[in-house]
């Protein structure tokens, strides 16, 4: 019988081969000098933290700007629950990011549960300055979804959207400046850090504060509320239970506090406002001692609403 000699590939499909393995060998190469190039800040450290976790090994993730991960801890979450969690925040995120990081979030995990921090909800997109954007999509690395976010919310406009696709554009005023050694000897140690706090950030100073009442708009913008139910049918079509969550904030005003409540109702979702009289007298919440700022908390107060809220999680979506 004779043998079916297999001959050599197309020429065409040889250098196909050879462009395909370029261009990839090219993506690695700038995604490895954008991580040594970028800034070190918290958003960076907690992206890479959370995208570092096994797959499938989280049990709640949560969302949101600095108001999310400087109040709750998820390292005693863990301690006291058994519970697993993870601070997957950045700082001034508004919230049409939040539902991008839920979206990367659930491509990398199955949490029972995503708990979302509602200080960003009321803002309307105007509001949404350079440094937000710089803050909140920097960190996140190249995917489908935040190609697609960008998009949409730049309109197609490749000058805004190229920025946030080669972070290296943004960082070209200090390739000659930076010291790449130091940079990553201060990024190891920083990532070291959030791992052992599971992307919490602490304070130990005291501020003493008081709860001012802002104005607000009537209504919570178009946007957001569309925005909010697009990310619970992502969690419906994930299996994931979303919860909203306001963590306690001097500056945020009980109208916010009713607005928020009022479409959490209208939407089915369960909704926990540290900002209302009875939580703040619940977990003994003291302006004069819990604050590190009039819109953080501090390492003590932290501990009193992760305690609160790693009860209510336990006993309300993990009592088996």
């Amino acid at each position: 019988m004779e043998t079916k000699k297999t001959g050599r590939l197309p020429g065409w499909l040889r250098h196909a081969w050879h462009w395909l393995a370029c261009i990839l060998l090219l993506a690695v190469c700038i995604t490895a000098l954008q991580r040594t190039m970028q800034d070190n800040y918290t958003g960076q450290w907690q992206v890479n933290g959370f995208l570092a976790q096994p797959k499938n090994s989280l049990d709640v993730v949560f969302f949101g700007s600095s108001n999310m991960y400087r109040t709750v801890r998820p390292q005693q979450l863990l301690e006291e629950t058994g519970l697993k969690g993870w601070n997957f925040g950045a700082s001034s995120q508004f919230f049409s990011a939040t539902g991008l990081y839920l979206e990367t979030a659930l491509k990398h995990q199955s949490p029972r549960v995503a708990v979302v921090e509602v200080m960003s909800l009321p803002e309307p997109a105007e509001n949404t300055n350079r440094e937000m954007l710089y803050w909140s999509l920097t960190p996140l690395p190249l995917s489908a979804e935040k190609l697609d976010f960008l998009w949409q919310y730049f309109q197609g406009d490749l000058q805004q959207i190229i920025p946030y696709v080669c972070n290296l554009y943004q960082f070209h005023s200090r390739w000659e400046s930076v010291d790449l050694a130091e940079q990553q000897a201060t990024r190891e140690q920083k990532e070291e850090e959030f791992l052992q706090s599971r992307g919490y950030r602490t304070s130990e100073e005291i501020a003493k504060v008081y709860r001012k009442e802002l104005e607000t708009a009537d209504e919570l913008p178009a946007e957001n509320v569309a925005q909010l139910e697009r990310m619970a049918q992502l969690c419906q079509k994930n299996g994931v239970e979303l919860v909203l969550f306001k963590s306690p904030n001097s500056d945020w005003s009980r109208k916010n506090s009713r607005k928020v409540a009022r479409l959490a109702q209208q939407m089915g979702i369960p909704y926990l406002d540290y900002n209302t009289p009875e939580l703040e007298q619940a977990i003994g919440l003291d302006y004069e001692h819990d604050f590190c700022d009039d819109v953080h908390v501090n390492v003590w107060g932290a501990e009193k609403v992760t305690r609160d809220l790693g009860e209510y999680l336990q006993q309300n979506y993990f009592a088996e």
